[in-house]
C-alpha cells in the first residue's frame, strides 16, 4: 500500500464506452445499476435504449440513421433534444448505417459519426 487516501475505481478516471443495437440497451442498465462512471457514445440504439437517454447519462453522442426500421430517427431527435443530448443522423442508410456493398459509403458513415466526436 502506497498510504494515498485516494481512492480510485477498479475502471480509472474515465471510461468510454461505445455500443451498438442490442448492447446499447445493456450498456446503459448496466452503467445504471452498476454506478459505472462512464461517458458512453450510443451507436444505432433501439427503442428500448430510449429510456435512458438523458442529459445527465453522460452520452457523448447519439448516433442513427433515417432510415432505420427499429427506431424512428424523429422519435429519437426529439428525445435527444428535449434532454440536451448530442445526436447525428446519417442520411439515406439503413439500422445498421451501412450500405451492402459500397465500402466508400461505408467509411464515409463512419467518417461522419467520428467526425461529430471531434467537434
Amino acid at each position: 500500500s502506497s498510504g494515498s487516501s485516494n481512492s480510485t475505481s477498479f475502471l480509472g478516471d474515465s471510461v468510454l464506452i461505445c455500443v451498438s443495437c442490442n448492447t446499447t440497451v445493456v450498456a446503459c442498465r448496466l452503467k445504471e445499476e452498476l454506478k459505472i462512471n462512464a461517458s458512453l457514445v450510443l451507436f444505432t440504439p433501439l427503442a428500448d435504449t430510449l429510456p435512458f437517454i438523458k442529459g445527465d447519462n453522460q452520452i457523448i453522442l447519439v448516433a442513427a440513421s433515417n432510415n432505420d426500421r427499429h427506431l424512428e430517427s424523429e422519435t429519437l431527435c426529439s428525445l435527444c433534444e428535449r434532454e440536451k443530448v448530442p445526436y447525428y443522423i446519417e442520411p439515406n442508410v439503413g439500422h445498421r448505417m451501412e450500405i451492402k456493398n459500397d465500402l466508400e459509403k461505408n467509411l464515409q458513415t463512419i467518417q461522419n459519426v467520428i467526425g461529430k466526436l471531434d467537434s
